[in-house]
């Protein structure tokens, strides 16, 4: 049982020290730590060994044959090896020398890495020639971006290992070029030399450095250094394109379809230079307008293909034309009535949605110039007619000449239906031209009230008659009396 506790109790310290829980035991004299020497070029000059807290500790300054005996001795194959004056620029936390390292305090079996910058006796980039400033991919000779004046001290192997990387800017960034871009046309490298032959290569470019490697006998590489553009200057590099002519283009007659569109055939390209892949296509002619027509202007946007196509421009085929047919069909007239309008003779294209006034379709109209405009009524007045006994009569009316439609006005806006016009006979006997109504007949009929009722006028007229009547019987039974009184 009491095992068990030792054993969980060391078990719980170590999982506290783990933890940062409880503190560590104090270093023991003699704990160490290493320290590995590393190259920009990724190669281990050596490791080593130094006492924690040890007032000594700190990066060599002198002695690096005895430090690291091995690497020295392959980088001395070719010539000296060299370390900056400047203790501060020696030692660094990266490759790319870019954060200055400080001596590490160490912890017991820790092992650190730093980057020792290494150079030799002396370097110096030199100047940029740019001689594609302004050139052309039909120039026989390559257009070149080159580094001259530049050096190398020293070392015994001259400018061997020695290389100028240039970089172009790319959609506002600087890239590296393309290791091929160092070959001449023939597959040569050139070290310190660009070739620019293609019109894609045109561009701004600058020389992001020129760097020496050191090697060992075997070639293989132990460090790098480098040096740079004093001026840090950019250069233009402008590569025109070769025109070319396309020959034999035809454009291909068609009847109208509505669109703009021309089928192009044939076609052979001149100018194309070096065995060059270049071909084109020919895609669709265009016309101003989708109606027919003889002769009528084609124009172009014919595409280069090829892996060189960019190498050259296209001068578009001019004088195309082509002629439009038409299938227009006729359409008769329709002449125009009072109330609707109508047209006259013209020939209609649907495909293209245009009239001609001519079978030939050489008039070209529109669908207004067509229209035959309604006339309108041309309206004669009957005057009113009163009835009779026997005979109908008819109120005023108008009647159109054109239609023969009846209306009740002159403007002809309210059309009637004839019998609507008539008024019907009276019915009444014509009066006898002998009588003479007396003038108490007269009188009494112009009396007669006006009621508006026909009836009540008939009524009346009957009671004056009935007077008359009695009238003229009382005179001649008076004139009777007067005869037999005597």
């Amino acid at each position: 049982m009491k095992k068990r506790r030792w054993v969980a109790l060391l078990l719980s310290v170590a999982v506290l020290l783990s933890l940062g829980v409880l503190p560590a035991t104090a270093l023991a004299a003699g704990d160490t730590f290493t320290v590995t020497y590393m190259t920009n070029a990724g190669v281990e000059m050596g490791t080593l060994t130094y006492t924690v807290d040890d007032p000594a500790n700190a990066f060599p300054t002198s002695g690096f044959g005895s430090h690291f005996p091995d690497f020295m001795a392959r980088a001395q194959q070719k010539g000296g090896v060299y370390l900056s004056n400047d203790l501060a620029q020696r030692w660094y936390e990266d490759a790319a020398f870019a954060s200055p390292a400080t001596f590490p305090q160490g912890q017991a079996g820790e092992n650190y890495t730093v980057y020792c910058k290494l150079t030799v006796g002396n370097i110096g980039a030199g100047s940029v020639q740019n001689q594609a400033a302004d050139a052309s991919y039909a120039d026989t000779s390559m257009a070149i971006l080159a580094l001259s004046g530049q050096y190398v001290s020293g070392r015994n192997d001259g400018y061997e290992g020695a290389k100028a990387v240039f970089e172009k800017k790319v959609d506002g960034q600087w890239v590296e070029v393309p290791e091929r871009y160092y070959n001449d046309s023939t597959g040569t490298p050139w070290p310190n030399v660009i070739w620019l032959h293609d019109v894609a290569d045109s561009g701004v470019y600058r020389l992001k450095y020129f760097r020496y490697t050191a090697t060992d006998n075997a070639g293989n590489a132990l460090y790098y250094v480098d040096a740079y553009d004093a001026t840090s200057g950019e250069y233009t590099v402008s590569i025109s394109p070769v025109q070319l002519t396309l020959t034999g283009v035809t454009a291909q007659d068609r009847t109208c379809d509505g669109t703009q569109d021309v089928a192009l055939a044939g076609g052979t390209l001149e100018g194309v230079l070096y065995g060059d892949d270049v071909s084109f296509a020919l895609g669709t002619g265009n016309m101003a307008d989708p109606y027919a027509g003889k002769d009528k202007s084609v124009t172009t946007n014919i595409q280069l293909t090829g892996a060189k196509a960019g190498n050259y421009v296209l001068t578009q085929p001019e004088g195309l034309t082509v002629t439009i047919t038409c299938a227009a069909e006729r359409v008769e007239e329709k002449p125009a009535t009072c109330t609707q309008a109508g047209h006259t003779a013209y020939w209609y294209c649907a495909a293209c949605d245009r009239y001609y006034g001519d079978e030939a379709l050489t008039q070209v109209i529109s669908q207004e110039q067509t229209v035959l405009a309604a006339l309108g009524h041309s309206p004669e007045k009957v005057e009113a007619k009163a009835p009779t006994a026997t005979e109908a009569g008819n109120i005023a009316y108008w009647k159109c000449r054109e239609c023969g439609k009846v209306f009740s006005d002159e403007a002809c806006t309210q059309e009637i239906a004839l019998a609507q016009t008539v008024l019907p006979a009276t019915g009444e006997p014509a009066p006898s031209p002998s009588a003479q109504p007396s003038a108490q007949v007269e009188i009494a009929a112009s009396a007669t009230p006006q009621t508006g009722d026909d009836r009540g006028g008939m009524l009346w007229i009957g009671v004056m008659l009935l007077a008359g009547a009695g009238i003229v019987a009382g005179t001649l039974l008076r004139g009777k009396e007067r005869k037999v009184n005597k």
